[in-house]
């Protein structure tokens, strides 16, 4: 059954839907829709997902389009930026 509309759904066409970080849900969720009903969903090109991490141990997920991106942080910066994974550049072991 769709989750979305009621209709039962033809196992080898259902898809299956992981709707992460909604801010009026605990916790992520899955569903189960009928091709063509997430169609009319409006999406957002370009993602870009940001953590923020605060000194404190906080902690921000932050998620803006890559040219607000762009207009914030220099494009250059970024690609020479480190990777997140491994160590830092200029970092010795047990100083992170």
């Amino acid at each position: 059954m769709s989750d979305i509309s009621g209709v039962e759904l033809n196992e080898l066409e259902a898809l299956r839907v992981a709707v992460k970080g909604h801010p009026d849900v605990d916790g992520d969720r899955q569903i189960d829709a009928a091709p063509g009903e997430l169609d009319n969903l409006k999406t957002v090109a370009n993602l870009v997902e940001l953590t923020v991490y605060y000194p404190d141990g906080r902690t921000v997920e932050l998620n803006a389009t890559a040219s607000e991106v762009n207009k914030v942080i220099p494009l250059d910066n970024l690609k020479a930026a480190d990777n997140l994974r491994g160590r830092r550049r200029n970092s010795a072991p047990g100083s992170d």
